[in-house]
C-alpha cells in the first residue's frame, strides 16, 4: 500500500469516495489517496497516516477496512466533516512529509511533497509508480493518468540490419519523450 496522490489545497476538485457508491460526491475537501499496488488484499485496521507540520505531527488512524489488490482509499482531510475516512485536519499547502505506518508502527511509505498551488496534487505518474509529479488535473479516487501538457512522442532511429535472421529478435533503436515522464513504451 502506497501514498498515491496528495491534494493539499482543494477548492473545486470533486472527490469520490471509492468505498461509497459511485454516484456519491463528497465535495471538495483536501485528501490523501492510498493505493494497494500489491497482488493481495491489505487489512488497514490500526494503520496510521502522519502529516509532519511545523506545529507538530497530525495523526489519523485508518478505519477497519480491507483494500483489495489494485484498490484505492481516500482519506478526506477537513475540519468540516465527520466520518470513518475523515482526518479532522487540513493538509499544509506549503509542503510536508506524510508517513504511512502499519499496525505494528513500521513505516510502509512516506512522501515529502513541495509547496502546492490551489487545486494541484502531488501524484505518482501512474498508480503505484515510484516517481511523483505535480498534477494540474487531480483525480483522487480514480486511476492516475499521464495528463501532461505535451503529447508523448516516439522516433525510430534505426534498425540493426545484422539482426535480420529467421527466428531471431530484431534489434532497433527508438527514442521516446514526454513532459511528465515515460512509464513504458510498446512497439507493434
Amino acid at each position: 500500500v502506497v501514498i498515491n496522490e496528495i491534494l493539499p489545497s482543494n477548492t473545486k476538485v470533486k472527490v469520490t469516495d471509492p468505498f461509497a457508491p459511485s454516484n456519491v460526491d463528497n465535495g471538495d475537501p483536501d485528501c490523501i489517496e492510498l493505493f494497494n499496488a500489491g497482488e493481495s488484499p491489505a487489512a488497514l485496521a490500526g494503520w496510521t497516516l502522519t502529516v509532519e507540520t511545523a506545529e507538530g505531527p497530525l495523526n489519523f488512524t485508518l478505519p477497519e477496512a480491507t483494500l483489495s489488490a489494485g484498490g484505492r482509499a481516500v482519506v478526506f482531510c477537513t475540519r468540516n466533516r465527520i466520518g470513518p475516512w475523515v482526518a479532522r485536519f487540513k493538509i499544509p499547502e506549503e509542503g510536508a512529509l506524510i508517513r504511512l505506518r502499519d499496525a505494528s508502527e513500521a513505516t510502509i511509505d512516506e512522501v515529502t511533497y513541495p509547496s502546492m498551488k490551489e487545486d494541484e496534487s502531488f501524484a505518482r505518474y501512474s498508480d503505484g509508480h515510484p516517481v511523483f509529479r505535480v498534477n494540474e488535473l487531480p483525480d483522487p479516487g480514480r486511476r492516475n493518468l499521464d495528463n501532461g501538457a505535451i503529447e508523448p512522442s516516439a522516433e525510430l532511429h534505426g534498425i540493426d540490419l545484422r539482426s535480420f535472421a529467421a527466428g531471431q529478435p530484431l534489434r532497433f533503436q527508438a527514442v521516446a519523450t514526454d513532459d511528465s515522464g515515460i512509464v513504458g513504451m510498446t512497439v507493434h
